[in-house]
């Protein structure tokens, strides 16, 4: 909450999970969610992804739908040349080097790491590199780049 309160950009999200990072650490072993819990959590999400599904979002997706369509292919492209080079160069797994290439949410990755068999920890990490530093320097170009209008 004092991410929340810094107004740092999914603060709520980093700051949960630095405490329990933290937390797991200080206690030096690693805390086990059951697995009806995790599910739980997932079906939570769920419900809350589905909540900011209106009938005006939908309405909307008619003007909008060949950005969409050239949003979706250009990251399709972009996730599957990253997962390649990961993959070649860096000789990650398949299923690591796709998923650490998506530009999902944080939470949906680390969620969903299980079910592909694949280290939640180290998925996890790549993720939250990539949004801390999305966060932190796309705002400053973007503030750049209009500055200059």
């Amino acid at each position: 909450m004092l991410l929340n309160h810094l107004n740092i950009p999914a603060g709520a999200l980093v700051g949960s999970m630095m405490g329990t990072a933290v937390g797991q650490l200080v206690i030096n072993t690693k805390i086990i969610v059951p697995r009806f819990i995790s599910r739980l959590i997932r079906v939570i999400l769920g419900c809350y992804i589905g909540l900011e599904i209106t009938a005006e979002g939908i309405g909307e997706l008619k003007s909008i739908l060949g950005a969409v369509v050239i949003i979706i292919a250009g990251m399709t492209l972009i996730t599957l040349l990253v997962a390649y080079s990961l993959h070649r160069f860096f000789k990650w797994g398949l299923r690591e080097a796709i998923l650490g290439s998506l530009p999902a949410g944080l939470s949906e990755i680390g969620i969903n790491a299980e079910d592909f068999q694949v280290d939640p920890i180290a998925l996890t990490t790549v993720h939250l590199m990539r949004l801390i530093t999305t966060l932190t320097f796309i705002p400053l170009i973007l503030k750049f780049l209009l500055s200059r209008g």
